[in-house]
C-alpha cells in the first residue's frame, strides 16, 4: 500500500525513463540535424507534431502537417545546447534524465514550482456570469474556492462568442495572460443551433472548435479543461440529440471534461425548473449547480499535454471478515460539498442471515446530515432516508449471492434520488437533506449515525464517485466498465494488495482526494487476475465472457473452484474440462456437488448426428450412463433401427411390416415371418450405428465475411499561420488518408479475401450436401421399429380392448381389429399390440404385444 504513496513519484519516473527510451518518442523526435528532415528517422512519413532540434536555426521545430515551424520555448527550454532540458530529480536508477520539448509535461506534475497558478476562463455569456446576480456564476464561485489554494483566475468570456471567435482572440486574451491552465466553456447555441437548417454543419463546428483550442492551448503547453454543454430552453428534441452526442463525444475525448449537463439538464435539454433566469442562461442556482460539478482537485491533478481517459480495472476486491460494529471499512470526503452527485460500488453478499447491512451510505463530514443509504434489506437491496421512512426497494436479490453494481444519484436542487441496480433503473423518491444541509462524504460497509451494524460477509470493489448525476447511457456504460471521466472525484477499484486500518485506497481519478481504510478485519483478493503464486487457499475471484483457462503449478494439487450456496457459473460459449487424450479412465473430470460426477472414459463416442448430448463409453463395461433413479422422457415406446430388405418400400409411422428371415424389414407378405409396427415417437432407440461409416459432421471453414474496406478521409484541424497578425488560421491535414496507392493495396487485398471467402463457402456447401445426400441414403436403408411401449396403428374401427392382427393386402401387409371373443390361438401368436384408446384421428393406440 505505501509504496503507492512514498514511491509514487519514482513510478512515474520510472515510467519516463522506459517512454525517453521507446521507439515511440524517439521516431517522434528525431533529434539534432542542420538539414531539413524530409522523414522520420525511419525512413516512414512525417507525423503532426514530430520535432527535430535545428541547428542552423538554433531552434526545435515542429511539423504541423505541412512545415516546420517554431513553437514559442522559453529560454529555460532551450537551456541546453541540443534543445532539451534535465530533470529537477533523479531518477530510480541511473544518470539523471534528459527529457525533449515532448516530455517536458512529466517535469511539470512534480515541479510545480515552475508553473504559474494563473487559470483563464475563455468561454461565452455564461462563462462570464450571465444571469447570476453580480455576474458571480460558476466561474466566479470556483474562483474563491481556489483562491485558498493560491490559483488566480482571470476571466475572459465574451457573451455571444463561437468557436471562431475564441480562436480569434486566443492570442490576445489568452496567451497575453500567460496562464498555467486555461477552461475553456463554449454553448452550442452560440454556434446557432437552435433553427439550423444544417444541424450536422453546426455541430461540427462546436466539436472542431473545441478541439482546435484545446491543440491551440497544448501547444503552447497550457493544460486545458473543457466545461460541458448544458442547457437552453430554446433546444427542441432533435437539438436535444446533438446536446447528448456532443456531451458523449468530448466525454470519451483526451479532454479533461466537466459534466455540466447531469448537473441543469432536464431530460430534454432545458433547464431544471428553478434553475433559469431565461432561455439562455441559468440563474444563480444553475450556476451553483455547474460550480459545484467541478471537481476542485481536477486543476492540481491535471498535466499539461497529458490526458485522462478512465481504463476499466477491477484487480482486487475487499472483504470485510472482522469488522467490529460502528466502525467504517472505508470513507472518502471530497474537497467540497456536493452539488448534484453518482455514487457507485460492486457488492456481493457472500452468505445467509446478511439483512439490514449498511452498504454505501451519504453523509457529511460536519456531522450533520441526514443519513441515505444502500442497504440489504431483507434479501433486497433497497435505498433509505433517515431511521429507514420511505425509500426506494429494489427488485434485485441478494440471496443469490452474485455480485451487483449499484449506483446511487442525487440531484441536489429537486432533492431526488434515484436508484440503479447493473445499470437498470429501479425507482425515485425525493428527501430533502435535513437542515439543507449538503453532501460531501460517501461511507462504503459502515454509517457514522449508529454504531449497532457492521458490514461482515459482504465483498466492495470499485469505488466510485462523480460530482455530477449521471444519465441513464452512462449508468449503464458505467455498470459494463466504461467509467465516464466527466467530473470524476474518486475511481478506486482497489489496486492495494493490503488495506490495513488507517491507510488509503489509490484513487485513479484525476483527484487528489482518497477513500481511507477506518477500520481493521477488511482483507482483500484478486479479481479478474492472473495469479501465478497464489498462497495457499486464496481467493480469487473471476468473471469471464470468454475462455478461463487455468494452469495448475503443481499437477499433483487438486483445482478447487468454490461457488457459494446460489453460484451461477454461465458460460456463453465453450467450457472445456481435461485435455484430449490425458488422464487415466475412471478419473473424475467434472463433479456438481450433489448431482453428478463426469468421468474420464476411453470407449467409443456415440452417433455424430445432430443431437443435445453425446457420450462416449467406458471401454471394460461398455456402460455410457450409470443413474440412480429413472430416466425420463416424454417418447413413448421402445425402438430399435432395423434395416430394410431389398426392394422396400418408405414406411410410414403406424405402419404394420414384417420381419425377414434375414432379420430385416419388408413390407411383403409372403416374405414375412413375424409382424411389427413402426415407431412414432420413441424414448429409446437401440441399433443407433447405421451412420457409424458416414464419419462426422463437416465443420465450416469459411469464417465470418470479410468486412469490406472504408477509405479513411484526411482529417484537418485549423492552425494558425506562421507570421500573421492578427493570427489567420487555415485547415492543416493533422491525419492524412488512405493514399490512391494505399486504397488500391485495400481494395485488392479485400476482394482477394473476399474469392477466398468464397471459394470456402461453395467448399462447405458443397461438403455438407455430400455428407447430407450420404446420411440420407444411409438413413432410407434403415428404419425405427417399436419393440415395446405404445404406439399409433394405422388401423381404422378398431375399439379398445380388440386385438391388431396382420392380414395379407394383395402383396402387402394390413391390419385388422380383432374382438377377443373371436380371437384364434394363430391371430393371437401374430398379432402385433392390444388397443388402448383410439386417436382423434380414428387411427388405434395399442399397448405393443411382446413376442
Amino acid at each position: 500500500m505505501t509504496a503507492f504513496f512514498y514511491a509514487g513519484q519514482k513510478d512515474f519516473i520510472h515510467q519516463l525513463n522506459q517512454l525517453s527510451n521507446s521507439a515511440t518518442v524517439q521516431q517522434s523526435y528525431y533529434g539534432v540535424s542542420a538539414t531539413v528532415p524530409a522523414t522520420r528517422p525511419d525512413g516512414s512519413p512525417r507525423r503532426v507534431g514530430d520535432r527535430y532540434f535545428d541547428t542552423t536555426a538554433n531552434a526545435e521545430k515542429t511539423w504541423n502537417g505541412t512545415i516546420w515551424f517554431v513553437p514559442n520555448l522559453s529560454a529555460e527550454q532551450l537551456a541546453s545546447p541540443d534543445g532539451t532540458d534535465y530533470m529537477g530529480y533523479a531518477p530510480v536508477s541511473g544518470p539523471a534524465v534528459k527529457v525533449t520539448q515532448r516530455l517536458r509535461q512529466f517535469d511539470m506534475l512534480y515541479n510545480p514550482i515552475k508553473r504559474s497558478k494563473k487559470i483563464v476562463i475563455f468561454g461565452s455569456s455564461v462563462a462570464a456570469g450571465y444571469g447570476a446576480k453580480n455576474m458571480q456564476g460558476w466561474a466566479y464561485k470556483l474562483s474563491v474556492a481556489l483562491a485558498p489554494a493560491g490559483y488566480s483566475i482571470v476571466n475572459k468570456s465574451v457573451a455571444g462568442n463561437n468557436a471562431a471567435a475564441l480562436m480569434g482572440r486566443f492570442y490576445s486574451d489568452v496567451v497575453s495572460e500567460h496562464p498555467d491552465t486555461v477552461i475553456v466553456g463554449m454553448s452550442l447555441g452560440n454556434e446557432g443551433l437552435v433553427g439550423s437548417v444544417n444541424k450536422e454543419a453546426t455541430y461540427n463546428a462546436y466539436i472542431n472548435g473545441i478541439r482546435a483550442l484545446v491543440i491551440m492551448c497544448r501547444e503552447r503547453g497550457y493544460k486545458v479543461i473543457v466545461a460541458g454543454v448544458y442547457s437552453n430552453n430554446q433546444y427542441t428534441e432533435t437539438d436535444y440529440q446533438y446536446l447528448l452526442q456532443a456531451d458523449q463525444e468530448l466525454e470519451n475525448s483526451d479532454i479533461p471534461y466537466v459534466n455540466f449537463l447531469g448537473a441543469v439538464d432536464d431530460g430534454t435539454g432545458k433547464w431544471r425548473t428553478g434553475m433559469w433566469d431565461d432561455a439562455l442562461h441559468p440563474n444563480d442556482a444553475g450556476h451553483e449547480a455547474m460550480y459545484r460539478a467541478f471537481p476542485l482537485s481536477l486543476i492540481e491533478s491535471l498535466t499539461s499535454g497529458l490526458v485522462y481517459i478512465p481504463e476499466f480495472v477491477n484487480p482486487r476486491t475487499i472483504a470485510v471478515t472482522e469488522m467490529l460494529n460502528g466502525a467504517i471499512p472505508i470513507r472518502y470526503t471530497s474537497e467540497n460539498d456536493f452539488g448534484s452527485f453518482s455514487v457507485m460500488c460492486r457488492i456481493r453478499r457472500t452468505a445467509a442471515g446478511l439483512s439490514g447491512k449498511p452498504l454505501i451510505c451519504m453523509e457529511h463530514s460536519s456531522g450533520v446530515f441526514q443519513s441515505v443509504r444502500l442497504r440489504n434489506s431483507i434479501d433486497v437491496l433497497e435505498l433509505v432516508f433517515g431511521n429507514g421512512e420511505g425509500g426506494i426497494v429494489s427488485t434485485v436479490s441478494t440471496s443469490t449471492f452474485d455480485e451487483h453494481c449499484a449506483m446511487v444519484t442525487f440531484n441536489y436542487f429537486s432533492a431526488e434520488w434515484k436508484l440503479y441496480i447493473d445499470g437498470v433503473f429501479q425507482g425515485s423518491a425525493v428527501s430533502t437533506p435535513a437542515k439543507n444541509q449538503s453532501y460531501d462524504t460517501v461511507v462504503f460497509g459502515g454509517r457514522s449515525d449508529n454504531a449497532g451494524f457492521n458490514s461482515n460477509g459482504y465483498e466492495f470493489s470499485d469505488f466510485t464517485v462523480w460530482r455530477s448525476a449521471l444519465n441513464q447511457e452512462q449508468i449503464l456504460e458505467a455498470a459494463q466498465g466504461r467509467i465516464s471521466k466527466a467530473s470524476l472525484n474518486m475511481y478506486s477499484p482497489v489496486v492495494d494488495a493490503l488495506v490495513p486500518n488507517g491507510s488509503r485506497l489509490v484513487n485513479l481519478a484525476p483527484s487528489t482526494t482518497y477513500g481511507r481504510i477506518e477500520s481493521a478485519g477488511l482483507v482483500t483478493f484478486p479479481s479478474r487476475q492472473v495469479i501465478t503464486a497464489p498462497a495457499p487457499n486464496s481467493l480469487v475471484k473471476t468473471k469471464s465472457n470468454g475462455y478461463l483457462n487455468v494452469s495448475l503449478l503443481d499437477p499433483a494439487q487438486p483445482i478447487t473452484a468454490s461457488l457459494l450456496s446460489g453460484g451461477v457459473i454461465t458460460a456463453p460459449g465453450s467450457f472445456v474440462v481435461g485435455v484430449a487424450g490425458a488422464g487415466v479412465q475412471g478419473e473424475s473430470r467434472h463433479i456438481i456437488t450433489n448431482n453428478s460426477i463426469f468421468y474420464k472414459v476411453d470407449g467409443e463416442q456415440g452417433s455424430a448426428l445432430g443431437t443435445a448430448l453425446q457420450i462416449r463409453t467406458h471401454s471394460a463395461t461398455n456402460r455410457s450412463i450409470n443413474a440412480k433413479g429413472s430416466v425420463n422422457t416424454g417418447g413413448n415406446d421402445y425402438a430399435e433401427y432395423i434395416y430394410k430388405c431389398n426392394g422396400c418400400a418408405s414406411i410410414r409411422a403406424g405402419q404394420i411390416i414384417g420381419i425377414t428371415a434375414n432379420n430385416t424389414i419388408t413390407d411383403k407378405w409372403t416374405d414375412s415371418i413375424m409382424f411389427v409396427i413402426k415407431s412414432t415417437a420413441p424414448a429409446f432407440v437401440g441399433g443407433d450405428t447405421w451412420s457409424d461409416g458416414i464419419g462426422m459432421e463437416p465443420t465450416a471453414l469459411a469464417g465470418a465475411v470479410p468486412i469490406q474496406p472504408t477509405r479513411r478521409a484526411d482529417v484537418a484541424m485549423p492552425h494558425p499561420i506562421p507570421d500573421t497578425d492578427p493570427a489567420e488560421y487555415e485547415d492543416v491535414v493533422t491525419e492524412p488518408g488512405d493514399s490512391d496507392e494505399e486504397w488500391a493495396v485495400k481494395q485488392a487485398t479485400y476482394g482477394a479475401a473476399l474469392a477466398a471467402h468464397n471459394v470456402a463457402v461453395q467448399q462447405d456447401v458443397e461438403a455438407m450436401a455430400a455428407f447430407d445426400a450420404a446420411l440420407e441414403a444411409a438413413r432410407q436403408k434403415v428404419d425405427r421399429i417399436a419393440i415395446a411401449g405404445r404406439v399409433p396403428v394405422n388401423v381404422l374401427g378398431a375399439q379398445p380392448g380388440d386385438y391388431i392382427v396382420p392380414m395379407q393386402d394383395g402383396a402387402g401387409i394390413k391390419g385388422i381389429a380383432v374382438r377377443e371373443d373371436d380371437l384364434t390361438m394363430k391371430q393371437y401368436l401374430q398379432a402385433v399390440g392390444r388397443v388402448i384408446s383410439i386417436e382423434p384421428d380414428g387411427r388405434a393406440y395399442v399397448m405393443v404385444k411382446a413376442v
